[in-house]
């Protein structure tokens, strides 16, 4: 049986649809004919999976993993040269201060722990009497302590304090081991930070050792390009944001002269005494520094 010729009308429309498509039209045309509905579906099942394993891989990262990933990223490094800036806000009745500062922090690591020093200049901004002070921060740290030499307007305050209790802008290799020691981990992930890939730490403040009072959550930027901690914010229990540090254009195994990391406080100065002693009822003093101290 013959078959049915097709109506020229028809022929003619469909060759004058076609002849009107444009390029891109057409090319959309060719591409539909090709990929049939079912093909279709099974691309986006693929690619549904795809974005899911991601998605799974980013949220199973853990704070061992990046502990271990700065270890590495770390490795051969020896000092480090950083500049940094920081904002604290704090509260007295009616009185709110505000001190910022920049300045640059240089780190010595070896294998007795981290040598610490950072040296800041900014200002205190007190409100609502709205006086500036300028003042001049000096901090050297080693393993065990952590002297504190704070110049503001006329007056100098010297102050020691157990370096696990002082809370310092720190970086490398022993960040992560610092931060943990302070604060309990409570959520790890992946975030965009000025455009700058980063790890987030999220951590509440721990109850078994001394944390400034105001205290209650921290949260961490590390960068994943260097392992540096661009951004570190803290919270208190009510979620206000206390202080903010900044970290930027780190120099690696940089020439530091180890007596940079020394501090001994000038003879007759008073030294605020915030180290912990062995009896648990011992409590801050105040002492003067002497001749057979600085020796």
């Amino acid at each position: 049986m013959r078959r049915r010729p097709r109506a020229r009308e028809n022929c003619v429309t469909q060759s004058d649809a076609c002849k009107s498509m444009t390029p891109r039209h057409r090319q959309y045309h060719d591409s539909e004919d090709r990929h049939r509905p079912g093909e279709r579906r099974l691309m986006l099942l693929l690619l549904f999976l795809v974005f899911t394993v991601n998605a799974s891989a980013e949220a199973d990262i853990t704070v061992e993993d990046i502990e271990r990933e700065l270890a590495r990223k770390s490795a051969g490094v020896h000092t480090c040269r950083v500049k940094v800036s920081a904002e604290q806000h704090t509260s007295r009745g009616t009185t709110d201060v505000l001190q910022t500062s920049s300045g640059t922090m240089e780190m010595c690591f070896d294998g007795a722990g981290t040598k610490y020093r950072l040296e800041t200049a900014g200002e205190a901004h007190i409100k609502p009497r709205d006086i500036r002070l300028p003042m001049r921060i000096l901090i050297v740290a080693d393993p065990q302590y952590a002297w504190y030499e704070v110049h503001q307007h006329e007056n100098t305050t010297i102050g020691k304090q157990n370096t696990e209790d002082a809370n310092l802008m720190m970086a490398g290799p022993r960040y992560i081991s610092a931060l943990r020691a302070r604060f309990v981990v409570t959520a790890v992930n992946e975030q965009l930070l000025n455009g700058q890939p980063c790890w987030v730490i999220h951590g509440n403040a721990r109850d078994d050792v001394h944390v400034t009072s105001s205290i209650a959550r921290s949260v961490s930027y590390i960068r994943k390009k260097d392992g540096l901690p661009i951004q570190s914010d803290m919270f208190d229990r009510d979620g206000n944001l206390i202080m903010r540090h900044w970290m930027s254009d780190p120099e690696f195994n940089v020439t530091l002269d180890p007596l940079r990391f020394e501090y001994k406080p000038a003879i007759g100065q008073r030294i605020i005494d915030m180290t912990r002693k062995t009896s648990p009822s011992s409590a801050p003093s105040t002492e003067p520094a002497t001749k057979k101290r600085e020796e």
